[in-house]
This record gives structure tokens, C-alpha cells and sequence, in this order.
């Protein structure tokens, strides 16, 4: 077998492991606001808990060992990680929508979700603000955002440039760039993972690196989204910008396999840079473990004596057995999770030989919890 660090998935929601396949076919605003909000509207704790442990098996099965992710119920989210053992930075979200009657319960919530976390002790699980992006949170929230950041010592995790509405409106309401917007309020910091970022010109490029912001790269939803631009990998690299890959959540994937997210990256890069040099195997690699793991704070990432063990076995190719199909080619741009046989976290093995302990439970349990989902939203 081959060895490889575990993924480190940059961006996701795990929870939407019970939307996967919803809603596919829309534009992107009426899939936001006619059927994704709308729908998380009415998802319990239990639901989170549930899409969560799913979602996390589904990373375990395909090489990811730690994640970053963004929800509400987040203290379920850190329940379910806790439980399935998995390393990952688990950020609360903080929306407003310009509701000054939200601003104040939302604070409450996030001061309470970290201050719990915190009081596990649990080195595996680092509790995270995530203000979810420009036109969802006010500008005097933002501020909020940063010095909870500052007091609590946690990072930020954002959405930024998604499509060009969003960068369109922006400018109309602030005369600015999110990214212009966001580093106006504070929300660019070392500490900061800003997902997408498809809609950014070579001047906020050089925003994000000046500032140490850290990009999550996000290529199977942008896709499937139809965003309209491809984040511009050689603008962000030139700026000296850490750059990991994301999945995003399963509603806007369907799945959470890095191992095709690397493909896909590679591709979209390369298709719209017209230019086939553009990231080869182990800079590949590394947006999806190292890089990864940098914007996170953590020490992962590599194959390094003395580093936490977070480990993957890979099964040889059956279209190239041996030593060929362990190629650094044929491992990250031709394969998929289905190659991981065994997965380690901090030393633990969580997979062994395609086993995962406790599979068939915890999906009749997911799938029970999207069925009632579904029957809610219907009523």
C-alpha cells in the first residue's frame, strides 16, 4: 500500500449529508433562499448530530482525518466529531441579516459554544466564530466577529466572493470589494479561512496575502453551483496566499472525497488557465493536507517523525497494480476515496481494511433523520 497524510478538508457543512442531491438543478439564489434556508430552518439539534456522524464516516471511508466546518447547532456538530474521534476546527455561524433582534442572541449562542468546547480539554477539537459572509452579516457584527476572535483566541471562518451578486451588491452597499469590506471591519486576519473567493481581481489577491488570509478552494462546488469564475489559483499564488481544498457541504457536492476535489481542481485550474504545468502531484498533495493544516494551526499535514499521526493506507490501482499504480499521477488525479483502505487520527485507527465500526447504525440513523426532514418541510 501506499501511505499519505490524511485530507484536510478546508470548508464544509457536515451536516448537509441529509441534503445530499437536493435541490440540484436550481440557480443559485433561488437554491439559497427558496429551498437550503428554508429548509435548515427547521432542522433539529438531533438532525446536526445525525447528518454530522454521517458525514463524518463518509470522510473517514475516503482519507480525510481532520475538517473545518461551519453550522448552527455546532455544539451537536462537536458532539458528533467527539464521538467519531475525527480532528477538526468546528466554527458556529454568525448571521444577522441586518435583524437587530438576532444580534444579541446570536453572541450569547457563540459565547456559550466555545466556552464549552474549550471546557472539554479535548485536543482533537477546536471550537471556531464564523460569520458567514458579507450580505448575511452587518459590518458592526463583523467588528463583533474579530474581537471575539481576539478574546477567545479562535479562528474565522468565512464565505467570500462567491458569485458576482455578491460582489455586485457589495460594491452598490459599500462602495467596496467583500474582500475590501471584510478588511475595512477586521475579518482578515492570520487566523482567517475565507472559502470560494471565485469573484476576486489580482488587487484583493494581494489583500489576502498582505494580511495572511488563508483561501479554501472549493472547485466541485463552484461547478455544481454554476458561480460563474474559477477562484484564480495563479493570482492567489503569486500573492503568497496558503491555499487548501474544500469540499463544501453535500449540498453543494453531493459527496465529501477529497481524492476527487484534487481531481477536479487540477482540471479547472488547468482548463482555465489554459495550462497544462499548473499544480503537479505534490503541490496537489499539499493544498490537501499541509496547506490545509496550516490554515488551521496544526501540525499535521505530513510524514514526519515526531508529528501527530493522522495516516492513510491507499490500495494499489487495479488498472495499474504495483509500484505504477502508486505514481504520484495515479494517486491524485486519477483515483477516488474508494482507494482508502485504512484511515488513522491521532494515532487511532478509524478505519481498518474498509471497516469502519458502527457504519450500518450510524446510516439508518442519517437516513431516518432526512426522511423526517423532509416530511417537515412538506407540511
Amino acid at each position: 500500500m501506499a501511505i499519505l497524510p490524511g485530507f484536510v478538508n478546508l470548508h464544509t457543512h457536515a451536516a448537509m449529508t441529509l441534503f445530499r442531491g437536493y435541490a440540484d438543478d436550481m440557480a443559485f439564489n433561488q437554491w439559497l433562499y427558496e429551498k437550503i434556508l428554508p429548509t435548515e430552518a427547521v432542522m433539529t439539534p438531533d438532525d446536526v448530530y445525525k447528518g454530522t456522524r454521517l458525514a463524518c464516516l463518509e470522510m473517514i471511508r475516503s482519507g480525510t482525518t481532520t475538517f473545518l466546518d461551519m453550522y448552527f447547532f455546532e455544539l451537536d456538530v462537536a458532539r458528533a466529531v467527539r464521538d467519531m474521534n475525527m480532528r477538526a476546527v468546528l466554527s458556529s455561524v454568525y448571521t444577522d441579516f441586518g435583524d437587530s433582534d438576532l444580534i444579541d442572541q446570536r453572541k450569547k449562542d457563540a459565547e456559550k459554544y466555545v466556552q464549552t468546547v474549550k471546557s472539554w480539554n479535548n485536543d482533537l477539537i477546536t471550537p471556531g466564530i464564523g460569520p458567514h459572509a458579507v450580505y448575511s452579516v452587518t459590518p458592526q457584527s463583523m467588528e463583533w466577529c474579530r474581537e471575539f476572535s481576539h478574546q477567545f483566541h479562535v479562528p474565522i471562518h468565512l464565505h467570500m466572493s462567491e458569485t458576482e451578486t455578491e460582489v455586485l451588491d457589495c460594491q452598490k452597499n459599500h462602495q467596496t470589494t467583500p474582500t475590501g469590506l471584510l478588511y475595512r471591519h477586521g475579518l482578515l486576519t492570520p487566523e482567517t479561512v475565507a472559502a470560494h473567493c471565485c469573484w476576486i481581481n489580482e488587487a484583493d489577491c494581494l489583500i489576502l496575502g498582505n494580511e495572511g488570509v488563508h483561501v479554501a478552494h472549493n472547485p466541485v462546488s463552484n461547478m455544481k453551483l454554476t458561480v460563474g469564475k474559477t477562484m484564480p489559483y495563479q493570482w492567489l499564488k503569486d500573492a503568497k496566499v496558503n491555499v487548501g481544498l474544500g469540499t463544501d457541504g453535500c449540498a453543494s457536492n453531493n459527496n465529501l472525497d477529497m481524492m476527487e476535489t484534487m481531481r477536479i481542481a487540477v482540471m479547472l485550474q488547468r482548463f482555465s488557465w489554459n495550462d497544462r504545468s499548473l499544480l503537479p502531484p505534490q503541490e496537489l498533495l499539499s493544498l490537501a493536507t499541509h496547506a490545509g493544516s496550516r490554515a488551521l494551526g496544526l501540525s499535521t499535514g505530513v510524514l514526519q517523525i515526531g508529528r501527530p499521526a493522522d495516516l492513510i493506507l491507499l490500495k494499489s490501482s487495479g488498472i495499474f497494480p504495483g509500484k505504477n499504480g502508486f505514481s504520484p499521477e495515479q494517486i491524485l488525479t486519477r483515483s477516488s476515496g474508494t482507494r482508502v483502505d485504512t484511515t488513522i487520527c491521532n494515532g487511532r485507527l478509524l478505519m481498518l481494511h474498509e471497516y469502519v465500526p458502527g457504519e450500518e447504525e450510524i446510516m439508518n440513523e442519517a437516513s431516518h433523520a432526512a426522511e423526517q426532514l423532509v416530511r417537515r418541510v412538506n407540511q
